[in-house]
């Protein structure tokens, strides 16, 4: 099956059980509180799945909550739990026709399932306001050998596929990531998740977060 029809179906039905099972941990509280922090009105999810648990605490938070998704189900249920028919979408983020309208765009847990995720980066500074931030998080190339075996032992077992029936992952260089935003007047910080956990853990230990501000803009 191509990737649209995995994440509508396989993968569709395993995040929506999966974001319950992670929860709302450090890691997403490590999002919400920097775009908190900014004083963000409006901002844009891409690959905001079901809206749970970052969006809905921002939504709690009275901040707008914009996104878009491949996954029909999921996109149906963050409109109704965002009370956002309008402003969240099934579809990719190459679709929104806004520019500089939103406070932050920022894209969780979805960059490995995204092909060519520098044109979404490249996006996303251009839906950004002048003074705006970009959130993101990747698995470095080079440090995804134990993440592909857990998918391989406990991903596939978990959604009941075959392996020649999952799409091949996306790995991407947090240098090549830094150096285009900086190349766009982009202040960027990263943050390890092993740090947020203060411990490795085979399951998630090498994830990245980087946090982008407009140069001149932020603190």
């Amino acid at each position: 099956m191509n990737r649209i029809e995995y994440y509508n179906t396989v993968y569709d039905k395993f995040w929506q059980r999966q974001t319950h099972r992670y929860g709302c941990t450090g890691y997403e509280e490590i999002i919400i509180n920097n775009i908190v922090s900014r004083n963000a009105k409006k901002v844009f999810s891409c690959g905001i799945g079901t809206g749970w648990p970052i969006e809905s605490e921002l939504h709690k938070k009275g901040i707008i909550v914009d996104g878009c998704d491949v996954a029909e189900k999921s996109v149906k249920l963050a409109q109704k739990n965002l009370s956002n028919p309008a402003g969240i979408y099934t579809g990719i983020i190459q679709d929104c026709k806004s520019r500089k309208e939103y406070d932050v765009v920022y894209c969780m847990r979805a960059s490995w399932l995204i092909p060519q995720f520098k044109d979404v980066i490249t996006k996303m500074m251009d839906m950004c306001k002048e003074n705006g931030t970009i959130i993101f998080d990747i698995m470095p190339i080079g440090k995804y050998d134990n993440f592909k075996e857990i998918v391989k032992q406990i991903f596939l077992k978990w959604v009941g596929v075959e392996k020649s029936d999952v799409p091949e992952f996306c790995y991407y260089s947090a240098c090549k990531m830094a150096r285009l935003l900086r190349a766009n007047d982009f202040k960027v910080k990263v943050i390890k998740e092993e740090d947020i956990f203060h411990q490795k853990n085979r399951f998630n230990s090498h994830k990245l977060i980087l946090i982008a501000d407009k140069k001149g803009e932020k603190a």
